[in-house]
């Protein structure tokens, strides 16, 4: 008689326990931090930023440390779009979990960073009208989260990623701030070609311009506090009216061609009325195409910061109903291609907004996770990253029809890199000549390879490096 409940225990704890194995799911955070960056702003902002982290399934379990990937939302974007399924149904953790579970990523910590002013956003850059937002990301917010969670707290663990106005303060800081980024993908990021400016909506009309010039004038007559108020009521009425070129217009000028010795909002506009003709400042109007623009020079200047960083990928759509937006990006690619710089340049058919949630989980994610510098690579052989010659990843992995090997060399030598199948037969052989140290891309079309594990082997200089890729059809 004692054996029925002894046996229907050991059934519930054996349930409870399967239940545990497939119930593989991570947290969400929603935090509000402290922001010191953004003291001294002169349009009021809050010294206090909203951010959600997302910790891995095996976090609360275990006492290891994980790499970082940064996300900055676009412009008037909250952090919580991209926890309520604003894009196409993605949820951050429902998203994060599926593809730990899945296996097309390694655990990793996620930070949605808030970037929203009453404008609409303040392009992660520093300016004395709208804050410190660069100092917010690149100071306030790491520091909080490797503080306060295992992080692996250095640059090749940390990767910073974006959409819109997040996709270009991505690149930004990626490119300004080679000591704590290593890995950045930027989702139809904000970049201007030589015309890029004149073809996007900071100067769209006539009636734009000499709106914001009335304006300009009409605030210099008030005192600081009147001004700020009036400023914010006209805003407020840009969106409410649907004016959104307008809004974007003013949060664009706060944010890069700012000047606190004009009258609030202490812009520097490039256009001025006389005898009712539009006349324009060209040394003013570079100040505004800087912004998103002065690409070229950007590239020569960091070409060596771009150069060095593990993973560099940009992703536009070729009908984003912003032009200059698909124009911009696909001049960077062209700028880095000719530079020798490495990096990823992917394109697809949509919009500035379609797609968000494939893109994210397909492309972004799995090329975290194959570019990241994760724990486990710390400790092979007790020998630390930074001594070995030479590096292999792969994405995404698993894959569908394709992947891409990144391999990294430190020395230059006679490189081999061979893909295996599990028979030990040579399936393809990517690469087997000499190359000097320095990034490549080996990509791989599975063709007619069934389904299955294989095996890739990278080998340089007496060093070899294996790295298992899944194809699955």
């Amino acid at each position: 008689m004692n054996k029925i409940p002894f046996s229907l225990a050991g059934i519930v704890v054996l349930l409870f326990c399967a239940f545990r194995l497939l119930a593989v799911e991570g947290q969400q955070l929603s935090l509000t931090i402290d922001a010191p960056s953004l003291a001294g702003n002169l349009i009021g902002e809050a010294t206090t930023q909203s951010i959600i982290v997302y910790l891995p399934p095996s976090y609360s379990e275990s006492t290891a440390r994980y790499p970082v990937v940064y996300f900055l939302p676009g412009w008037t974007d909250y952090v919580t779009n991209w926890t309520n399924g604003a894009y196409q149904g993605f949820r951050l953790k429902t998203s994060m979990d599926k593809l730990i579970t899945d296996g097309v990523c390694r655990e990793m910590i996620v930070v949605i960073v808030s970037g929203r002013n009453f404008m609409g956003g303040g392009f992660y850059v520093n300016s004395p009208v709208t804050g410190n937002w660069e100092d917010f990301v690149t100071q306030d917010v790491i520091e909080y989260m490797d503080a306060n969670y295992r992080t692996l707290a250095v640059a090749q663990s940390r990767g910073i990623t974006g959409h819109s106005m997040g996709g270009f303060g991505a690149l930004n800081l990626a490119m300004l701030h080679p000591e704590l980024f290593s890995v950045v993908y930027a989702l139809s990021p904000g970049l201007y070609d030589t015309l890029g400016l004149k073809e996007a909506q900071v100067f769209k009309s006539t009636t734009l311009i000499k709106t914001f010039i009335q304006k300009l004038d009409e605030w210099a007559q008030l005192d600081k506090e009147s001004a700020l108020q009036a400023f914010k009521t006209f805003v407020a009425g840009r969106f409410s009216s649907g004016d959104w070129d307008g809004a974007f217009g003013w949060a664009y000028g706060t944010a890069f061609s700012t000047n606190i010795a004009k009258p609030f909002p202490h812009l520097d506009y490039p256009y001025t009325l006389v005898n009712d003709e539009l006349q324009v400042d060209s040394t003013l109007w570079y100040k505004y195409e800087s912004g998103f623009g002065g690409v070229a020079q950007e590239v020569e200047l960091y070409k060596n910061n771009l150069a060095g960083l593990r993973g560099l990928g940009i992703d536009v759509g070729t009908n984003d109903e912003y032009r200059w937006i698909s124009k911009g990006c696909k001049y960077m690619h062209d700028l880095l291609t000719a530079a020798g710089i490495a990096h990823d340049y992917n394109t697809f058919n949509g919009g500035h907004e379609n797609k968000v949630r494939e893109r994210i989980e397909t492309m972004m994610i799995p090329f975290m996770s194959g570019h990241l510098q994760f724990e486990a690579e710390n400790s092979i052989e007790s020998k630390s990253v930074e001594e070995y010659d030479l590096r292999l990843v792969n994405y995404p992995n698993p894959f569908n029809n394709a992947t891409v090997f990144q391999v990294e060399l430190s020395k230059p030598g006679q490189v081999s890199l061979v893909v295996y199948n599990l028979s030990g037969q040579v399936v393809d052989t990517l690469a087997n000549n000499y190359y000097s140290q320095g990034y490549y891309s080996f990509p791989w079309a599975a063709g007619a390879n069934a389904s299955g594990l294989y095996i890739a082997v990278l080998t340089n200089r007496g060093e070899r490096v294996i790295r298992k890729v899944v194809l699955s059809k």
